[in-house]
């Protein structure tokens, strides 16, 4: 029988759809200090002012703060699969067609939070962490998480909130993030 998973987070965009083309996770638990660390890093496609995440946690962080890529880097470089190929040609084999085009874009970012949106909503924290402008909620409502995020700029369908309503209900907080302004 194969366990249940469930999602970690999700975009919440501006305008447009942005397509999350990777994440890496490393988690950190300290037991005596009974605390998790998770370092995030994802990699997308689309314009930097439509990013926007959502993320449920069972708690409002004690920190929110940017990190460095090294630990990722140094991972990754032991961890990495790595591949050899073989090349043997008997006569009626074509040449292979191997494209790798990776791209970039970029554009500058309008973000601000309305803590006051008028809706059953609680902004539990609200900061300004390097790029990123960052809001941890906490609702009984998803009706009225959905209007506040509505009111500040993310683009929410009834998919999306039926995916954060199962945390919502069992009274996890969410982190939204938005790129700052440049």
């Amino acid at each position: 029988m194969t366990p249940n998973a469930e999602a970690c987070g999700g975009f919440f965009c501006n305008r447009t759809p942005v397509s999350q083309t990777g994440e890496q996770i490393i988690f950190t638990v300290d037991s005596g200090a009974d605390t998790v660390r998770a370092d995030i890093q994802i990699q997308y496609q689309g314009l930097a002012e439509d990013f926007a995440w959502l993320l449920p946690l069972t708690d409002a962080p004690l920190a929110i703060e940017t990190g460095s890529t090294r630990a990722f880097q140094w991972l990754d470089g032991r961890t990495r699969p790595q591949f050899s190929l073989r090349r043997e040609e008997d006569g009626n084999c074509r040449e292979p067609s191997i494209e790798n085009s990776p791209q970039s874009q970029s554009a500058d970012a309008s973000v601000a939070f309305d803590s006051d949106a008028g809706t059953d909503v609680t902004v539990l924290q609200q900061s300004a962490v390097g790029p990123y402008d960052s809001v941890v909620l906490e609702s009984e409502s998803p009706s009225d998480v959905r209007t506040w995020l509505e009111q500040n700029g993310y683009q929410v369908t009834s998919r999306m909130i039926e995916a954060v309503t199962p945390y919502i209900s069992k009274g996890d907080v969410l982190l939204a993030l938005k790129l700052q302004k440049n």
